[in-house]
């Protein structure tokens, strides 16, 4: 453990008449974590054109060499960059983040990586800060450890850019992921490691991909603002809470995506599974791509067919049958049995919806009435069209055991054209 560092400054009078060399030993506090031992401190800010190789900014003054530890303490000195247009630069040694205000900004070339074999961000931010460019930090094998909160950002607010991290993630503090705040382009962020063991937390307010297989570790996902999440491998996680906060917040569902529980905008989404129109049937935070959303439980679907491996147990007694298929062939697939909790080994069991026109209660006009067989297992989103292609939800009926029913009143004033609403009933649930 190391208790103090010396290094040597020159103090110089704002006029330049004259100048003083030095010493200090500076004891710094480094959020509670222990020194390593012998560490170098970044003590200056980088001259125009400098970067992280350059000697005169380290306590060593020599260039970073590999198996020493590089501290970037935000409180003292706060920005350390990499080369700037170099393809593939290397820092050589193990690079700490370790205050509020300390940053590695990445300015190599476009389309290179920025090889740092261990990172630790205690504190700190990683900032893309070049127009129109790809930039990666982290190749295969590398680690970026996060001990308490780390932010990946993009500085530049011109032309489209993606940062990419390639390193596999560790630690147990929080990653927040932001995009600029004005732009003029597309921002995006992508984590590529494959073996993430991080636990910690996420907050997301940029254009995210999780590209890497288990790139997100264990953690809980917040979604804030224009912030969208898209997931390349099949996420189970069943301690997870996701959020999406904001109205234009996004989660893409092109896979299997399994969480413990998901607030959207305040609401506590009922367990069950969502794919198809009971995805649409949930607004325009979810885009449907052909992939399933489950709410409340681990993997459902081992062997990815659309249908729930227990339920297909019971029903089957095996995991052969497929949710396209109709073993009873009453026309609805096993898959939408599945949903509607209704046999699909039984042709008469099928799920219906019955609408019936009466007048209305309240005078003037007429009513519909929707009503069908109803689960307590079950939530039902009754939603409406006038044109069969945009559909708005109207109502959200808990489901119970029996018949349910929906009344809508048709009140058109005289001499309307407005059209008849159409209606249909979305099913979800477990």
């Amino acid at each position: 453990m190391t208790d103090s560092v010396t290094y040597t400054l020159t103090a110089t009078n704002a006029d330049g008449s004259a100048s003083k060399e030095i010493t200090v030993a500076y004891v710094p506090v480094i959020d509670g974590s222990p020194l390593p031992t012998d560490p170098v401190f970044l003590t200056t800010s980088h001259p125009t054109g400098a970067d992280w190789a350059y000697p005169a900014m380290w306590s060593d003054r020599q260039r970073p060499t590999a198996g020493k530890d590089y501290i970037v303490y935000g409180n003292f000195a706060s920005t350390v960059r990499s080369p700037q247009g170099v393809a593939n630069p290397d820092f050589a040694g193990h690079l700490t983040l370790s205050g509020s205000r300390s940053r590695l900004i990445l300015g190599h070339a476009d389309g290179t990586t920025a090889r740092i074999p261990s990172l630790t961000i205690q504190a700190g931010a990683v900032w893309h800060s070049l127009s129109n460019a790809y930039l990666q930090v982290g190749t295969p094998g590398s680690v970026i450890t996060v001990e308490g909160s780390a932010s990946f950002d993009h500085a530049s607010t011109t032309g489209d850019r993606v940062l990419a991290i390639g390193s596999d993630l560790e630690g147990s503090g929080t990653i927040t992921v932001n995009g600029p705040t004005n732009v003029d382009g597309i921002t995006a962020t992508l984590f590529l490691g494959d073996g993430s063991r991080f636990s910690g937390d996420w907050i997301i307010e940029d254009t995210v991909s999780a590209a890497g297989i288990n790139a997100f570790g264990s953690g809980n996902i917040t979604i804030n603002g224009t912030g969208a999440l898209d997931f390349n491998y099949d996420y189970h996680n069943a301690r997870a809470l996701l959020t999406l906060n904001g109205s234009t917040s996004q989660l893409v569902i092109d896979q299997t995506i399994s969480v413990g529980s998901l607030l959207v905008r305040g609401l506590d989404l009922p367990n069950g599974v969502y794919e198809g129109v009971a995805l649409e049937a949930l607004g325009q935070n979810f885009v449907d791509r052909g992939g399933k959303l489950v709410v409340g439980g681990t993997n459902p679907d081992s062997d990815n067919d659309r249908l729930l491996d227990d339920w297909e147990q019971q029903h089957f007694g095996s995991l052969s049958e497929s949710g396209a298929g109709d073993f009873d062939g009453d026309g609805g697939s096993n898959a939408k049995e599945e949903i509607a909790g209704t046999d699909p080994a039984d042709r008469a069991s099928v799920f219906r919806l019955r609408i019936a026109q009466t007048a209305n209660a309240n005078g003037g006009g007429s009513a519909v009435i929707l009503s069908w067989h109803g689960l307590s297992s079950r939530t039902y989103f009754v939603q409406s069209s006038e044109d069969l292609i945009n559909w708005g939800v109207v109502s959200l009926i808990p489901g119970t055991n029996g018949t349910t029913t929906y009344e809508a009143n048709l009140n058109f004033p005289p001499g309307s054209d407005a059209p008849p609403p159409y209606y249909r009933v979305v099913i979800s649930g477990s």
